[in-house]
């Protein structure tokens, strides 16, 4: 079941990026998308989250998996590795980007990172209904990251992202 996130949402709805310079995925940009995107989130198949921001053509899809396909739930997930191939004990993680509906995906085949849950709530038929997460993926066992948060009708603010220096913001998310 697919849930349209829509502009008038209760919550803060928003996704920021900061990827460092010679990131695939981010390719060294920062971004900052409000409710002026087209949003969906949906359980996947092994008890996770996955969401996709629209903005124009351009799109982002965020995987987030828990461990051994258990229900993801608020809380920290270290040691993560891509998404949907992540091995047990490890929880699941890909955030992949396209250019415009013309351009290829740029994906990563080999992630590691993290991520910290700080809310998650279902609707009554297992449906996400508001998420905010933090996390930091890096591809291809180098040192280049893509961080970000991501807040769906979350119920609490982000956290200051935009005043931190890049190094803050690494040390933030490892």
């Amino acid at each position: 079941m697919m849930v349209a996130v829509p502009s008038f949402a209760q919550g803060v709805t928003q996704l920021s990026l900061t990827s460092s310079p010679d990131d695939y995925i981010g390719q060294g940009q920062t971004h900052l998308y409000t409710t002026d995107c087209f949003w969906t989130m949906t359980s996947n198949y092994d008890g996770g989250v996955d969401v996709i921001v629209n903005h124009n053509g351009q799109l982002w899809q965020l995987y987030f998996s828990a461990p051994n396909e258990s229900l993801l739930v608020a809380g920290d997930y270290p040691d993560a590795q891509r998404w949907p191939f992540q091995n047990d004990p490890h929880p699941g993680l890909s955030v992949l980007t396209r250019d415009d509906e013309t351009s290829p995906y740029r994906v990563c085949t080999d992630i590691t990172g993290s991520f910290v849950v700080h809310e998650l709530s279902y609707n009554d038929i297992g449906e996400p209904v508001a998420f905010w997460v933090s996390f930091t993926q890096y591809c291809g066992g180098g040192t280049s990251s893509l961080s970000g948060e991501l807040l769906i009708n979350a119920s609490v603010g982000p956290t200051p992202t935009r005043s931190h220096s890049w190094g803050q913001l690494k040390a933030r998310f490892r």
